[in-house]
């Protein structure tokens, strides 16, 4: 297969979250098919890297976002094995008014009752977890320590571990939607979640509260105040 080097290639490159490494290994085969398209014969893959710059401001000439750009190129170092790679290619900056993900109404939100999984929203709203992060959480995952419900995140973004804390205030709703799996211990929290529900919009107003939290405000945009970083 015409990738199949380079895919072994960046699963070598300390890629240690299934995620990534199949969001890259993608990412290489868009290129590696873009090369075919420029000419280039399987055997000579491994002549293509001077191929990645011009790869790159086609992309970027067709109107695509920062976002993506940075992840083909994120994924083209993975595979030559070089940090360095296009550093001459000048990314467009990412800007906030370009963000649509989760901010916008789209067909997909009117697919489901919502009102069938009213301990998942919560659940997703208090804790801020990725999809697949609550797709995997148990209740024997979630503990108190020093007052606070915390969730024990074990294969978080990067195959990383972490601790989440619960925003305060809602403690007796995830303590009820615990009460009701007391029995289930390893089993998963949530068996089902639905493909078109919006988690990331979920993430974003948890993060949005847990700001307020810690400064008992909202957040200001371009604020210069010490705290309000440290808080971010």
């Amino acid at each position: 297969m015409y990738v199949i080097s380079t895919w072994k290639t960046v699963f070598n490159a300390g890629i240690f979250s299934v995620q990534t490494y199949a969001t890259y290994r993608n990412e290489v085969k868009k290129f590696a098919d873009w090369c075919k398209s420029k000419g280039v014969k399987n055997k000579d893959f491994d002549k293509t890297k001077d191929m990645v710059s011009d790869y790159l401001k086609e992309k970027i000439s067709l109107g695509q976002s920062a976002w993506s750009i940075k992840v083909a190129r994120a994924a083209l170092r993975k595979a030559y094995k070089d940090n360095n790679l296009a550093n001459d290619i000048k990314i467009p900056e990412r800007k906030v008014k370009d963000i649509t993900r989760s901010r916008i109404e789209r067909p997909d939100d009117k697919k489901i009752n919502l009102d069938n999984y009213n301990d998942l929203i919560d659940f997703c709203k208090l804790s801020g977890l990725r999809r697949r992060e609550v797709s995997a959480i148990t209740a024997n995952d979630i503990y108190k320590k020093d007052d606070r419900l915390y969730v024990h995140v074990k294969n978080g973004k990067g195959g990383k571990t972490r601790e989440v804390p619960i925003l305060k205030n809602y403690h007796p709703k995830i303590e009820s939607i615990l009460e009701k799996a007391k029995d289930r211990g390893n089993e998963r929290l949530f068996t089902r979640i639905p493909e078109h529900l919006d988690i990331h919009s979920m993430r974003r107003e948890y993060a949005q509260n847990r700001f307020i939290e810690i400064r008992g405000r909202e957040y200001k945009k371009r604020t210069r105040d010490k705290r309000d970083r440290e808080a971010v």
